[in-house]
């Protein structure tokens, strides 16, 4: 993640890669990322890993999801192989969002809500349909009063109001 002019000149990178190019596995390199325009915040994360990065005020923070468990218990190992080696990383952060002082953050098919100013997740959320299944959701897209969960194995899209996550 780069911020580029209307020239296309580089003004500054955001995000620095994890794996060199010519490495494997590159695709640790796949990033989900928000900013929050009103006070600069900028949160981001690697799909293939638990952590959350954020940068505000010139200060940055690491919060991390799954602080009990070890990287190879859910993905594969950070260890750099030739380019020409085939190796698969889950993406386990599909979308992050910054909603008011809060950020949002689907990891696998759970929902984490994370305080900004403290820095730490003070929800989790498994969302399951009227008759007690989980819903495993492939998407959300947030809006500033509304979350829209998406499953895209059974085609559909739930609502869920943001000011009902934080109660």
């Amino acid at each position: 993640v780069a911020e580029w002019d209307t020239t296309g000149n580089m003004i500054k990178g955001l995000v620095k890669r994890l794996i060199p190019i010519g490495y494997q596995p590159k695709t640790y390199n796949n990033v989900v990322y928000a900013i929050n325009k009103t006070d600069s915040s900028f949160v981001y994360s690697y799909k293939g890993l638990p952590l959350i990065f954020l940068s505000k005020k010139d200060e940055n923070y690491v919060i991390n999801l799954l602080p009990e468990q070890r990287l190879n218990e859910f993905n594969v190992p950070l260890d750099l192989k030739p380019e020409t080696s085939g190796i698969s990383v889950n993406n386990m952060i599909r979308d992050i969002y910054i909603v008011g002082d809060k950020i949002f953050v689907s990891l696998l098919t759970e929902l984490y809500v994370i305080d900004i100013e403290r820095r730490e997740i003070t929800r989790r959320f498994t969302f399951t349909r009227d008759d007690g299944t989980e819903i495993k959701f492939h998407m959300f897209k947030a809006t500033e009063n509304r979350l829209y969960v998406v499953d895209q194995y059974h085609n559909d899209i739930y609502l869920v109001p943001i000011n009902k996550l934080l109660d």
